[in-house]
């Protein structure tokens, strides 16, 4: 079973031409597999071992203590903006913001159908500000989450319609940290990391991982010539310390697939301990929002959760859920299949698991991103395919 798993990979990563390293584990509540190829940084190897970046797949942890927190009687889903951040340091900000809707609930940020523009987009007759809001906040003085919202470049619109936003998730964090009277690290590592046993952290409030791979990305992206290369070394500032500011809560969780994948199963699996099973049955029945794109084989959106459906060798599928990551030179995935009782991580470091593989499996001319071409192959053998 090893021998398929590994081959599930090397299949896919060696015909990429422009990659540096993935790092794979599957965990099924008892037994890990472990696999790695490649390079995290021009010096070190990838290994099972290395930590990245999953960016949004950091979303499973921020949705798990929202809910918890309103499990907690802290506050409800159907609390507003005005009501659940009142007294916040820093809801001044958000009261003064004309482009915040202060009656959007928590379950419309959960949901992303709140309303709010992101506050990374920008705007049509100026395509750069998306790039001039983040350099903004990444060189700010005296710089905090809240900031990031002065960046909203327009109005909101009536909640109810999926748009998947930053804005959301810097409001989440907010909340979390207000009523948990806590920064959000040190919440995820008392709610969840610690009694799971679980190793990870969120970027802006830890200190770098001494094997922290590091990401590639086109050289051009800042102006550093043509050609593919370390993202951090072009980049004008420190990308660890000043970069986080812009993923903060949605994106900014540094793991190992491992810790990933055991996280993926004690979220997902009626077995896990992650989450009450009241908590876990409304994670998995908010899945109701139906999006305008496809998010990597899933047109289902919850609080923070996909359903995508993952073709197998044989042409079938199999459901799962989980959440993608990506950007600024790092992808990741977590799935969680319920008919298999297993967990699989995908990180890289590189955006090279959402293109299209080579699997095929649902026709030769059917996109089917590297990631599910890999899950694809390891459920498949795991269901006796």
């Amino acid at each position: 079973m090893q021998a398929v798993f590994t081959a599930a990979v090397a299949d896919e990563f060696n015909p990429i031409p422009e990659k540096a390293g993935i790092n794979v584990a599957v965990f099924d509540g008892e037994r890990l597999w472990t696999h790695a190829m490649g390079i995290a940084s021009a010096s070190a190897e990838m290994k099972p071992t290395t930590p990245v970046n999953i960016r949004s797949t950091s979303k499973t942890v921020l949705s798990a203590l929202i809910l918890t927190q309103v499990e907690d009687g802290l506050y409800q889903l159907t609390d507003s903006l005005e009501t659940v951040l009142a007294g916040h340091p820093d809801y001044p900000l958000v009261e003064a913001n004309e482009y915040i809707n202060k009656s959007a609930t928590v379950g419309h940020l959960l949901s992303q159908t709140s309303g709010m523009t992101s506050w990374l987009n920008g705007r049509p007759t100026d395509p750069t500000r998306d790039t001039l809001a983040q350099l903004d906040i990444i060189l700010m003085e005296n710089w905090r989450p809240a900031l990031n919202l002065a960046k909203i470049p327009g109005p909101f619109v009536n909640p109810g319609i999926y748009e998947y936003s930053a804005t959301n998730t810097v409001l989440l964090g907010l909340i979390a940290q207000h009523h948990g009277g806590k920064q959000v690290n040190t919440l995820y590592q008392e709610t969840f990391f610690e009694p799971l046993g679980i190793s990870a952290g969120l970027q802006t409030e830890v200190v770098p991982p001494p094997d922290m791979a590091r990401p590639y990305k086109e050289r051009e992206f800042w102006n550093g010539g043509p050609g593919f290369g370390d993202y951090w070394e072009l980049a004008p500032f420190d990308g660890w310390t000043l970069g986080s500011r812009v993923s903060w809560v949605g994106a900014g969780i540094v793991s190992t697939p491992e810790n990933t994948a055991r996280w993926g199963y004690e979220l997902y699996s009626p077995n896990g301990s992650a989450i009450s099973g009241e908590v876990r049955a409304q994670l998995i029945d908010s899945l109701q929002i139906t999006t305008d794109i496809d998010l990597l084989g899933s047109t289902q959106y919850g609080y923070m959760i996909t359903q995508p459906y993952i073709s197998l060798p044989d042409g079938s599928e199999i459901n799962a859920y989980g959440h993608p990551g990506g950007e600024v030179g790092w992808n990741a995935w977590i799935y969680y299949s319920p008919a298999l009782d297993v967990a699989l991580s995908l990180h890289a470091n590189a955006e090279i698991l959402h293109p299209g593989g080579r699997c095929g499996y649902r026709g030769q001319y059917v996109y089917v991103s590297v990631e599910e071409c890999i899950a694809g192959r390891i459920f498949g053998a795991l269901s006796g395919l």
